[in-house]
């Protein structure tokens, strides 16, 4: 049974507001990225978050924290390709030899890396290390795999031990040249369109920690809500953690869990992440835009290993308190995700331009008659034909599984 999502009518009179051509809605149409809504860029107050990344006192911390996988990934591609000094991606890099977590060291650029199992020992690790140091967060950039509304790693030592965390386990504890692989391994249109789905309704997906993960962790390390500055800024590192109505709800719960503060932002990507030794400035963007687009970067990918030759320009969600209630606003026309101080979400251009995947959810954009957070849409390109009422729908959630973007691992929905 689908439920519907909206049904839109489209006057003759509306003004074209994009270059391709109409779409006449039947049957035997393959519509699929064909419809582009154009949506002017969001009005964030750009000039606050810029302050935030100032320079800061030395008493502050600057935490890269890393999930164990993501940290070897980081090692092999550092050994094929050493990462300049001024790399994003140097704190990253796991240490050579056996790997036991939580490893916490400090690296030349001013950071501390900490490098994690389980979301239970990284908060343990962020407030042990304030108190011992004396010094709040400024900056937090996460880094692992994500899905929309969390990421892929265990809450704590139970659910890493348990049979749910199977492929995790496999992926945190196998050889780094495992992992390597995985990150440069081709994802198809279909497991694309999954995550979308996937993204318009928030659940819990097995060993992947989600929004009531954070509120249960939180709860048994209370002291992590007192490590940061008033105007930290935390980065989630990783693919489509900020996508569609579960990216939000994730990005407002986490940060309303962690930052006191008024000034404090969360960011989060809408599009897959791409962070590999041909990115130095930061996390780049990626996302389905066309067949041809697909089937190109599929074919180069996987040989050449080059994360900047498919990088895009992608969108950023942030989250901001505003009158005291937690909102988040999306940025488009972002370069990168970049992780340091003295750099903040780009301007962008004056409108940004996204895909509406006709099952109603494309890049975390639903589509409705109204506004969506908070921005006006013109759907005048869509138009039904003769007589005909256009309805979009959504199907129910997924009942297959949904792999992990770069990995070759899959997870279900539990819930």
């Amino acid at each position: 049974m689908k439920r519907f999502l909206a049904a839109v009518f489209v006057s003759a009179s509306a003004t074209a507001a994009l270059a391709a051509p109409p779409i006449h809605w039947d049957a035997g149409a393959d519509v699929m990225s064909q419809v582009r809504a154009v949506i002017p860029q969001a009005t964030a107050p750009l000039a606050p978050l810029q302050r935030r990344y100032h320079s800061r006192a030395a008493s502050t911390l600057m935490i890269d924290a890393t999930e164990i996988g993501v940290g070897k990934f980081h090692r092999y591609d550092n050994k094929l390709h050493p990462y300049p000094a001024n790399s994003v991606w140097k704190g990253h890099i796991s240490p050579e030899g056996t790997l036991q977590t939580p490893l916490v060291f400090d690296d030349e650029g001013g950071f501390t890396t900490i490098q994690f199992s389980n979301l239970e020992e990284l908060l343990r690790a962020i407030a042990a290390l304030s108190a011992k140091r004396g010094a709040k967060v400024s900056v937090l950039n996460i880094h692992g795999h994500g899905l929309p509304g969390g990421m892929w790693y265990p809450k704590d030592m139970a659910q890493e031990r348990s049979a749910e965390c199977s492929d995790w386990r496999r992926s945190a504890s196998g050889p780094e040249e495992s992992n390597y692989a995985q990150y440069y391994s081709a994802v198809s249109k279909e497991e694309i369109m999954s995550i979308r789905r996937m993204s318009d309704a928030p659940g819990h997906y097995a060993c992947t920690t989600g929004a009531d993960d954070w509120k249960e962790i939180v709860a048994r390390v209370p002291a992590i809500r007192g490590v940061f500055d008033d105007d930290a800024v935390i980065h989630f590192q990783s693919c489509v953690v900020g996508l569609g109505e579960a990216g939000r709800q994730f990005a407002a719960a986490v940060a309303s869990l962690l930052l006191q503060g008024d000034k404090g932002s969360l960011q989060a990507s809408v599009d897959f992440g791409l962070g590999d030794w041909s990115m130095p400035e930061g996390m780049g963007f990626w996302d389905y835009q066309n067949d041809q687009q697909l089937a190109r970067d599929n074919r180069v990918y996987p040989v050449d290993r080059k994360d900047r030759e498919i990088m895009q320009k992608g969108t950023i969600r942030v989250a901001m308190k505003s009158d005291g209630q937690w909102t988040t606003t999306l940025l488009g026309g972002q370069q990168f995700m970049s992780g340091v101080k003295g750099s903040a979400p780009q301007a962008g251009t004056a409108e940004e331009s996204l895909a509406v995947d006709v099952e109603g959810a494309q890049r975390g954009f639903k589509l409705t008659p109204g506004a969506i957070e908070g921005l006006s849409i013109s759907l005048s390109q869509i138009k039904p034909p003769p007589g005909a009422v256009m309805t979009l729908s959504v199907p129910s959630a997924p009942a297959g599984l949904i792999r992990i973007p770069g990995t070759r691992c899959y997870t279900q929905r539990v819930d």
